[in-house]
């Protein structure tokens, strides 16, 4: 359906003149991982003495009005914001139809036909229209070419637009920076973990995945990536301020870096980048190959009874080209064989501090089986019970493996005999190492007291 020719001419000279004279010098964008963004965008106003209606447009549909910072730190005579209206009533034809009910607008119809008269009502399958002497005409849409109207009515938008009353003492142009808070842009990260053939190292790829839904697009912009857990407090203005406050006056630094900013860390982009709406962008974090790691199996009968489950640890350390504070993210392992590789599993991080230990739980062991069970439990006080319990497990590979057993106890407790080594975890949790020769069944019996 054709419909609004007139509307097009009409958006377009809108939008030249309210981005007249707003010169965007620069647009930063600090993106925390709970799906909002600090913008920070540079732009030059002319004003003249007296009071200004400024329009600054192509802000974010998203944006939280409470939150917006202006500023003019490099301004040389007083300039007062007085008032700020943000305006999201934006064009569509409905939104046109419903402005001008009651008043007359031009219909075009199949065969160029031109219906004129005042607008009585509309609906999704008919327009009301009253002509002269009072005759009423129902338009199918269906049957629409295009729709004229006189003009834009006042309070439409064809885009979010920040519109400011702002008291200059004098004319000139300034330096305006605007910062605000908008939703709908996120950031997440994402890792791949290769094992090589041999099992004895790891290749590591990181990637920062941005995904833009707040409805704006920004060019060639500064981009940084906050990671950790921001607390905030909806509806509350005096605490954005605060935040916008300190965040701003944070300058980038001139290369791609990861570094401490606040409780939290930060990783700069070196080089500016588009972000438009709706688009979701994958950038290079960073790399390292030869990271020497350990596999070791684990049976803990309290998450599973049969299976035993399948580790890969390696620590992140500058020693391995890693040591970057790794932001929390999904890891996704593969492992390398004669003529190419596949996937064998995926876990995800927590945000990790460099010379942390990085456990990732592949998947379950096919040729490794473990069994446990009580075989004994008696009542020995009146707040006390003794438990003979006998963990089995089964190895079929051709090789021995070292499988750790992990026990889980609760109340006080000790073992008071046991067939195998042991040690205290926690105040929950005892640890045995046990080594299974090939195609063999090794058995831990223990005996153990608790009380409450």
């Amino acid at each position: 359906m054709r419909i609004f020719r007139l509307i097009l001419l009409l958006l377009l000279l809108i939008r030249v003149s309210s981005l007249s004279g707003l010169t965007r010098k620069e647009v930063s964008l600090s993106i925390y991982n709970q799906n909002f963004a600090l913008v920070k965008d540079v732009r030059v106003i002319p004003l003249k003495k007296g009071i200004n209606r400024v329009e600054f447009s192509e802000v974010p549909s998203l944006l939280e009005p409470e939150s917006v910072l202006f500023q003019t730190p490099e301004v040389k005579f007083p300039v007062y914001l007085l008032e700020q209206n943000y305006q999201f009533d934006l064009v569509s034809p409905d939104k046109l139809l419903e402005k001008y009910l009651g008043k007359k607008i031009k219909v075009i119809v199949k065969k160029e036909e031109v219906i004129e008269g005042k607008l009585l009502n509309f609906e999704r399958v008919y327009l009301v229209l009253e002509k002269e002497k009072g005759r009423l005409v129902m338009v199918r849409r269906e049957d629409l070419r295009s729709i004229e109207f006189p003009s834009l009515p006042e309070g439409l938008m064809i885009q979010p637009t920040l519109v400011w009353l702002i008291d200059s003492q004098n004319k000139g142009k300034v330096t305006a920076v605007v910062s605000y808070i908008t939703k709908g842009i996120n950031w997440k990260a994402d890792y791949v973990c290769v094992l090589d053939k041999d099992e004895k190292f790891i290749d590591w790829e990181g990637w920062v995945t941005i995904e833009n839904r707040s409805g704006a697009n920004y060019f060639n912009a500064k981009v940084n990536l906050i990671a950790g857990e921001v607390h905030r407090v909806e509806k509350r203005p005096p605490i954005y301020r605060e935040m916008l406050a300190k965040a701003v006056e944070a300058a980038p630094p001139p290369q791609f870096e990861e570094k401490p900013f606040f409780e939290y860390h930060l990783y700069h982009l070196k080089r500016p980048t588009d972000i438009r709406d709706r688009e979701i962008k994958q950038i290079s974090l960073m790399e390292a190959h030869a990271v020497p790691f350990k596999k070791y199996y684990e049976y803990d009968a309290a998450r599973d009874p049969k299976k035993v489950a399948v580790y890969v640890n390696f620590k992140n350390s500058s020693s391995y080209n890693m040591g970057m504070p790794l932001p929390k993210g999904k890891v996704r392992i593969y492992k390398e064989r004669e003529g190419g590789m596949e996937f064998i599993g995926e876990d995800k991080i927590d945000h990790t501090p460099k010379d942390e230990e990085i456990k990732l739980f592949v998947g379950k062991a096919f040729d490794l089986v473990g069994e446990r069970k009580v075989v004994e439990r008696k009542k020995v006080g009146a707040r006390a019970w003794e438990i003979k319990v006998e963990i089995s497990l089964r190895n079929h590979k051709k090789e021995p493996v070292e499988i750790v057993v992990k026990e889980r106890f609760w109340g006080e407790w000790e073992i008071l005999t046991s067939t195998h080594s042991w040690e205290k975890v926690d105040a929950k949790t005892a640890s045995f190492k046990v080594r299974v020769k090939p195609d063999k069944e090794e058995k831990i019996l223990y005996q153990a007291r608790y009380r409450w």
